[in-house]
């Protein structure tokens, strides 16, 4: 060895220097972790706490250094320290708990590692004991878990009600599910749930082997006092019930039991039932858990669990779930009893329909009728107008005109009213004819659709120059027939004098499509489209002129679909079978 190692060997007080100076610094790093750094020996003492200050200690340091881990904590709590701490030093290896502690800010979470420190000959092993709280991570789990055991099982509950043939089976399938999900001893359904019925009976129940219910009687149960109270209860709560006897409401308050749930519940009521001290006694009820079920149609029922073989504390989640449940049982009762509802109605309603199709049969015959003898008035009184007013009109005007030239200068009197009577009898013959052929355009029968059409347009432009009127024809567009051309005609014809009246419209397109399908056959479209300020949507089902038109084209055996929006123009729609 050198000379310069032997100082080092040799001198006691720099190996003591070395290790303060070691220690300091060990303490100094403590104090800057967000964990609790403490030393403790292999019986479970306290040797040091690093970091005294840390927030994370359970008790103040000097409650703490020193001291046995059995003289600070709950024995199996300290058991379970212990454990731990010899199975890092018997195996030399680092090892994670997780351990949780009610502090004076509530309960936390922590997460501790023990990792070994050598000993020096004859001392005894020690470990470095780390704590870190997690109480939010915790949380975060817990509620993921929460999340899941929620969801899950309301999973499992629509399945089993989706499964079911009828009523009995659905709530059978349900009692099943809840007695599985909620580890309890007896689910069942009451009925009726109502206070002033004088019997009742539990029709659907399911119970493990040990604790069988009031389903084994197979009785009816006669309404009592405290039937009557627990029922009248349950309908006035939204949230589930847990009925109490005295005896255990005075345990609870003495601390023999634990509290029903974690801190005060905003998920469900707790009732003092003195009545229900030898109900209980008598079925084993430890816990009981209740709450009603409302459908929309028919008498309430109650829901309810058993507890035992023990007292059962119910978690926040639990319940949240038990209601949830309860609600989707209301929904389903409520659409069975729906169901069977409607399916004693379908005959009726299947009759209706058939009465209903026969009067729209009949109702669209009689309109064709009606405008089949609508057009034939109008063709005779067109005729009329042409064939006796005419004729006599233009009689009447030839004579005025002779009587205009045979008048010389010395009868300027009776020319001037042979001029007047003239003019006259032609302003009338004109009125007539616009007459007729608003009654009944002669070229329709004549000439056919096409021809009709573009001639009503060409007047219609010649009169009103301010509207652009755009008309197309896609296919043949004149082999329909003297019922359908005319139907086409009176439609455009309404339509161009709703949109002259009311549309304030610029331009206006009108279509006629012809079309050919192998299995309908033969149709005819029609478009018609202006760019005015449209109708509101009441006007479009109230109109008399779009009315009047709907029902042309329905009484031919067609469809129309008519749409507006404010300052978008009118759309009309229109397809009609040949």
């Amino acid at each position: 060895m050198s000379t310069n190692d032997a100082p080092f060997k040799h001198n006691p007080t720099r190996k003591h220097n070395a290790l303060t100076t070691t220690e300091a610094q060990l303490r100094a790093f403590a104090q800057v972790l967000p964990d609790l750094a403490m030393v403790i020996d292999e019986d479970g003492r306290c040797i040091d706490i690093l970091n005294p200050g840390s927030p994370l200690l359970y008790k103040e340091a000097e409650q703490v250094r020193g001291l046995l881990l059995h003289e600070v904590f709950s024995k199996p709590q300290a058991d379970s320290f212990l454990t731990v701490i010899k199975k890092s030093v018997n195996t030399d290896d680092p090892q994670v708990l997780e351990y949780s502690l009610e502090m004076a800010t509530g309960p936390r979470w922590f997460e501790a590692r023990v990792a070994p420190i050598p000993a020096e000959t004859g001392n005894k092993s020690m470990v470095m004991w780390l704590a870190r709280d997690i109480t939010e991570r915790k949380k975060v789990e817990q509620a993921l878990q929460e999340s899941q055991f929620y969801f899950e099982n309301l999973d499992r509950i629509s399945k089993a009600m989706s499964q079911a043939s009828d009523t009995d089976d659905m709530l059978f399938r349900v009692v099943q599910e809840i007695l599985t999900i909620f580890q309890v001893d007896r689910a069942w359904f009451a009925y009726p749930c109502d206070p002033n019925s004088p019997t009742w009976n539990i029709p659907i129940e399911a119970t493990v082997p040990e604790y069988p219910g009031l389903f084994a009687l197979k009785a009816e149960m006669p309404g009592d006092h405290s039937t009557a109270r627990a029922f009248e209860l349950a309908l006035s709560s939204k949230d589930p019930l847990v009925f109490v006897s005295t005896a255990i409401m005075k345990e609870l308050e003495s601390g023999a039991l634990e509290m029903l749930a974690e801190g005060p519940s905003s998920t469900f009521k707790v009732v003092e039932f003195e009545e229900l001290s030898e109900t209980l006694s008598r079925f084993d009820i430890k816990s009981q858990i209740a709450i009603a079920i409302q459908p929309k149609v028919g008498k309430p029922w109650l829901l309810g669990v058993h507890q035992c073989a023990y007292f059962r504390r119910w978690s926040e989640n639990e319940v949240k779930l038990f209601r949830e449940i309860a609600e989707r049982v209301t929904d389903c009762l409520t659409n069975f009893v729906l169901f069977r509802q409607l399916e004693k109605d379908l005959v009726e309603r299947k009759r209706s329909e058939t009465r209903a199709t026969k009067l729209l049969e009949q109702n669209r015959t009689l309109t064709q009728r009606l405008f089949r003898i609508q057009e034939e008035e109008r063709r005779y009184i067109s005729q009329e107008l042409h064939d006796e007013f005419g004729q006599l009109l233009t009689a009447i005007n030839l004579h005025a005109q002779t009587i205009y030239r045979k008048c010389d200068g010395s009868a300027a009197g009776i020319k001037e009213s042979a001029h007047i009577v003239t003019e006259g009898t032609a302003a009338v013959i004109q009125s007539i004819r616009n007459m007729i052929r608003e009654l009944r355009p002669v070229s329709l029968d004549l000439l056919g659709l096409k021809v009709t059409l573009e001639e009503l347009i060409r007047q219609t432009q010649s009169q009103h120059s301010e509207l652009n009127v755009e008309l197309n024809f896609s296919g043949g567009c004149d082999d329909f027939g003297e019922h359908i051309n005319i139907m086409l005609y009176r439609v455009i014809q309404e339509a161009i004098t709703n949109v002259i009246k009311h549309a304030k419209a610029q331009h206006l397109t009108i279509e006629l499509i012809e079309t050919t399908d192998s299995e309908t056959g033969k149709s005819v479209r029609l478009i018609i489209h202006d760019d005015g300020i449209g109708i509101d949507a009441d006007k479009v089902k109230q109109g008399m002129g779009l009315t009047g038109m709907r029902e042309r084209v329905l009484a031919s055996g067609g469809k129309i679909y008519i749409s507006s929006l404010e300052n978008s123009g009118l759309l009309i729609d229109a397809s009609i079978p040949v």
